[in-house]
Formats: structure tokens, sequence, C-alpha cells
């Protein structure tokens, strides 16, 4: 089921995104939602550490907040440890 959103892009981009609609004849909700699924899976692929884990972390690197975006990130400075 699709749902109807409302969202506030920069000129600029809109610019871009419209020029892309006309040019290969695709629908801005097609654009849009492709942009979206492939940000998301790109993001996603390096899961967050849960709130225990990311306390855990801080107690370790005797850091406070979340120093290492993704556990990959933290597993690779671990390494250099």
């Amino acid at each position: 089921m699709k749902v109807h959103i409302s969202a506030t892009l920069d000129e600029n981009l809109l610019s871009r995104v419209n020029d892309y609609c006309k040019r290969y004849e695709r629908p801005k909700t097609w654009v849009i939602s492709k942009s979206v699924e492939k940000f998301l899976k790109e993001t996603e692929e390096e899961v967050p550490f849960s709130e225990v884990e990311w306390k855990k972390i801080e107690r370790i690197s005797g850091k406070k907040g979340r120093i290492y975006p993704s556990a990959n990130k933290f597993l690779k400075a671990l390494e250099k440890v």
C-alpha cells in the first residue's frame, strides 16, 4: 500500500529530479522511492549497536557518546588496539 507524504527539497535538487524524470520518462515518485531505497540499503549495511552495546563501548573507550557510527567501524578501530 502506498502512502502520500510531503517533502521539502532544495530548489536545485528538485530541478535535477525534474530533469531526470523528463529525460527518462519516470514519475517523481519512482525516482524518490528508488533513491530512498538505495540510501537505506547503503546505510543499513553497517548496523548500529544496541543501547546496551553503546554503554559497553563508552565504558571500554572511556568516552561518552557514539564515537563510532557503526559496528564495522568500531571493530576496525578495535583491531588497532
